[in-house]
This record gives C-alpha cells, structure tokens and sequence, in this order.
C-alpha cells in the first residue's frame, strides 16, 4: 500500500481533539476568520512548532464541518514543508505570492466597500423609519382636518335650516 507511519506528541493529538470539539460548536465566519488568522501566523513565521500546527489542522476540519458536514479522516500531525510543493520552482512561488498578496489587496478594499455599504443601507433605513412617521403623522392630520370640515359643514347646515326656519315663519 505505500503509507508512511510518522510520529507525533501525544499533546500534539489532545491539543487537536480539543481544539477541533470546541471549533465546531463556532459559527463558519468566526472559523474562517481564525483559520485565516492562523495560516497567516504559520507562513509569516520562521518556525512553528507542532502543538501550533494540529491547532491549524484542528480549525480547518473543523470548518470543513461546519460548512459541509464532512468529519475528519486520517489526520497527519506534523509540519509540511513551508515550500507548499517540493520541487515548485522559485518563480512560480514568487507568482503565487503576489497573486496572494494582489488577492488580500482586492478583499480589503471589498471589505471597506461592504461597511460602506453597510452604513449606507442603515442610513436609507432609518431615512425610511422616518419618512414613515411622517406619513403617519400627516394622515392623522388629514384625518383631523377631516372631522373638523364635517362639524364645520354641519353648523353651517344646522345655521341654514334655523335661518330657513325663522325666515320662513314670519
């Protein structure tokens, strides 16, 4: 079959199941945002030991399951290669950073844009919460009006019909 055995910390599986049983219970934004968080500590630094990388396996399983329900199968506790791919020419690695690098350019200005529109939706709604009160304000003073016309109207007729009567008697 070919698989290799390796090796791991027994603190190594333990910091895994914990980190993967309490991951799970989290909502899928707050995983992505820590696995972020995790893979950008894990390539910035020189060395990371293997406690911090079954906490990294531990969040990306554990999204997985959030997202698609898919629990863990073997999993391998160990350091990769920080190289990605062995063998991956220099230059291809170079192009794969600034794409990586044009990529968090792009979801930071769309993350501006979004709380831009986000402030923006708010405002239209409270414009419209308020505009709202107005209307109702004004139909109540219609329907003020409304009532005042008719007692107006009615005097005038009640003043009519005494005038007719008086008139009329004589």
């Amino acid at each position: 079959m070919g698989e290799e055995v390796k090796q791991f910390l027994a603190s190594d599986a333990f910091t895994y199941v914990d980190t993967y049983r309490n991951s799970i219970l989290r909502s899928a934004s707050t995983l992505s945002g820590e696995k972020d968080r995790l893979q950008n500590k894990f390539w910035e630094s020189s060395s990371v030991d293997s406690r911090f990388y079954a906490e990294l396996r531990a969040v990306e399983h554990a999204l997985n399951y959030v997202l698609q329900g898919a629990e863990p199968g073997m999993v391998i506790l160990g350091e990769p290669s920080k190289d990605g791919a062995e063998g991956m020419p220099q230059a291809e690695l170079d192009e794969c950073k600034q794409a990586l690098q044009e990529v968090s350019q792009d979801k930071g200005k769309l993350d501006k844009a979004y709380r831009q529109l986000a402030g923006q939706a708010q405002q239209l709604q409270a414009q419209l919460v308020q505009q709202r009160q107005e209307a109702n304000a004004l139909r109540r003073r219609l329907a003020q009006n409304n009532s005042t016309f008719v007692v107006i109207a009615m005097t005038m007729f009640a003043v009519i019909l005494t005038l007719l009567w008086v008139l009329w008697g004589r």
